[in-house]
């Protein structure tokens, strides 16, 4: 496996070249330019990335554990089933990034920009990406005309005040996640799981929340009528109270005291 060092210079890496297990540990690495490179089966660990370019680099099967980046390039990047835990940096922007199966774990993305990203099947749990917009980005692949899948997953995350307007989130895993004050105006939620998420103050307009289910979750101020659709909601008895109150119905006793 070779040991990447701090002392790599842009010169010693050459375009369109191969690095097969490269690793590093405990160090930082600054200016290095890594585009165009492929990187397959890395392990980054506790490394700082300061100015490092990693446009249009593929970079495949790698993890990135306690890492940083600072002022990192990832425009036209491919980080095909990599894994990132416990690391971030706030307003990191990503332009045209592949986040294909890509896992990301305990990491702070807070203000993140993901502007055209496809984030097909990616996983991220425990994530702060509160204030985050994902501008032009898509959750589906399409394997056909008519076979379009989408799959993603926000698991036990913090997706507070993020702008997910008209996305195609079909099926998507909100479960333990706080949406509080998220536009999910026109997104389309249908099947999605937002279950014991938080979904206080959530901009609803025009959604399709059909065959989600959002049992366990708070959904105060969840007003079914500027739904676009929301047949066969899932919600638990408990919830129907909240629901009722936002719809203008008073529950009462059968009779009056």
């Amino acid at each position: 496996m070779p040991e990447i060092t701090s002392d790599w210079q842009r010169a010693q890496l050459p375009r369109d070249k191969i690095l097969d297990a490269p690793a590093a540990r405990q160090t930082a690495l600054s200016g290095l330019d890594l585009s165009q490179l492929t990187i397959r089966h890395g392990q980054f660990d506790s490394v700082d990335f300061h100015d490092c370019v990693f446009a249009t680099a593929t970079v495949l099967d790698t993890h990135f554990k306690t890492c940083t980046f600072h002022g990192c390039d990832f425009t036209d990047a491919s980080l095909t089933r990599c894994t990132f835990a416990a690391e971030g940096r706030e307003s990191v922007r990503f332009r045209n990034t592949d986040f294909q199966r890509a896992s990301v774990k305990d990491s702070r993305l807070p203000r993140a920009a993901f502007e055209r990203c496809s984030l097909y099947g990616a996983a991220f749990e425990g994530c702060d990406l509160s204030g985050s917009s994902f501008a032009g980005s898509t959750f589906s692949k399409s394997y056909s005309r008519k076979v379009v899948m989408t799959e993603i997953a926000f698991r036990r995350c913090r997706l507070r005040n993020v702008d997910l307007q008209r996305a195609h989130l079909e099926g998507a895993d909100f479960t333990g996640t706080s949406l509080v004050g998220a536009d999910l105006s026109e997104a389309n939620l249908a099947s999605a799981v937002l279950r014991d998420a938080d979904l206080a103050g959530v901009r609803w307009v025009s959604a399709d929340l059909g065959d989600a289910d959002v049992r366990g979750a708070e959904i105060a101020g969840l007003d079914l009528l500027v739904l676009k659709a929301f047949a066969r909601l899932r919600i638990a008895p408990a919830q129907q109270s909240a629901l009722l109150s936002e719809l203008g119905v008073t529950i009462s006793p059968e009779e009056d005291a």
